[in-house]
């Protein structure tokens, strides 16, 4: 990969504007008004315990994408920061009826049935980012775990058999996740994209399903491990939130549990780089460099909040709600963003208080 990935973007990369669409400032819920773009990038390699807001778009972007799980935590940013970027055309799949958007076209697509009327949105695609995929944290019952890996496995499945028929010519980036790697034990070796996935776990069972399918695609493909997605609006911290705010909000589990993080801005400014930039291919794990403790992450959240972060969430709780899905909140990753790092990727909200501060003056 050439070393374009954190070049400085003193402005925000032209595109021809969407009829009659208005932009949204990144991570906002409405629509209206100019979008709030972030100033220009440091200097390629710059490193601080600031990264805030370091770019005015990200290092590439592609004038024509598809987004399998559009309306979900990630893909619902996504779709923000797009129209921000005034890129041209923007399908959203979905597997039910959604209101209209300006700027977005809005396909239903019905994965597990085999019909192929929605095929027709990729003829002109420049990228297909698939996102699709059940709530992991969830009730794990045999029926759950069936719909959790179905639903991923019939999506990619679906768009990579379409991407064929259209011609192979659209790059994939498809949605992966850090479960890959099993649970890192206090003290252990961080992963890197080379490492290999855990024996008898679901959820690296569940990645190498997911992984394997998208990698049947014959055109460029792009995996994005996504570790612990920071931000406001569904996540790691739509249940943290409202304790803190009354005042009951603590680390959950025991605290020691290892976090890899990154926040939802830089998830989406690498999925859009990913989906215009040739250079990107194979496996990326998507956190930030440096992971915390859960204590410490819900310590920085606290203090972001100007709220005590002392009353914790026991794990006993979470697992007699979730059962084994509480393994997801309760086990510890520690993951680094190896080829990232290597290529010199700036990062938006490289630090755990930084990106808490973020977030605590959005709510």
């Amino acid at each position: 990969m050439k070393r374009h990935v954190a070049a400085s973007a003193a402005t925000a990369i032209a595109r021809p504007s969407v009829a009659g669409a208005r932009s949204s400032a990144f991570g906002g819920a409405r629509l209206g008004g100019a979008a709030s773009l972030p100033p220009p990038a440091l200097p390629h390699g710059s490193r601080g315990r600031s990264c805030r807001s370091v770019r005015a778009s990200p290092p590439a972007v592609p004038r024509s994408v598809v987004i399998a799980g559009g309306t979900g935590f990630v893909g619902s940013a996504l779709v923000s920061r797009l129209i921000a970027l005034q890129v041209p055309s923007i399908t959203v799949l979905s597997r039910s009826v959604q209101p209209p958007r300006e700027g977005v076209t809005n396909v239903v697509w019905a994965p597990s049935t085999g019909e192929r009327a929605w095929e027709s949105c990729l003829e002109g695609a420049e990228a297909v980012i698939n996102l699709a995929g059940a709530p992991v944290v969830s009730r794990w019952s045999q029926e759950g775990m069936a719909e959790i890996m179905a639903s991923r496995q019939d999506a990619t499945t679906s768009l990579v058999a379409g991407l064929e028929r259209a011609g192979g010519k659209a790059a994939l980036v498809s949605a992966s996740a850090v479960g890959y790697y099993g649970s890192t034990p206090e003290g252990g070796e961080p992963m890197t994209e080379d490492s290999p996935p855990a024996d008898d776990d679901f959820l690296a069972d569940l990645c190498v399903s997911w992984e394997k399918a998208a990698n049947e695609y014959s055109g460029r493909v792009v995996i994005a491990r996504l570790g612990v997605v920071l931000g406001v609006g569904g996540g790691a911290l739509a249940k943290m939130l409202p304790a803190f705010k009354v005042f009951a909000g603590g680390p959950v589990g025991s605290g020691a549990q290892v976090v890899s993080w990154v926040s939802l801005e830089d998830v989406v400014d690498v999925l859009i780089t990913a989906a215009a930039s040739p250079d990107y291919q194979g496996v990326y794990n998507l956190t930030a460099e440096k992971p915390v403790t859960m204590r410490e992450m819900a310590g920085a959240l606290g203090k972001a909040l100007k709220r005590p972060s002392l009353v914790p969430v026991p794990g006993a709780a979470l697992t007699a709600l979730y059962g084994q899905g509480a393994r997801v909140v309760l086990e510890g990753q520690r993951v680094l963003p190896t080829r990232l790092e290597g290529e010199g990727w700036v990062w938006r909200y490289g630090d755990i208080d930084d990106v808490m501060q973020h977030i605590a003056e959005q709510v």
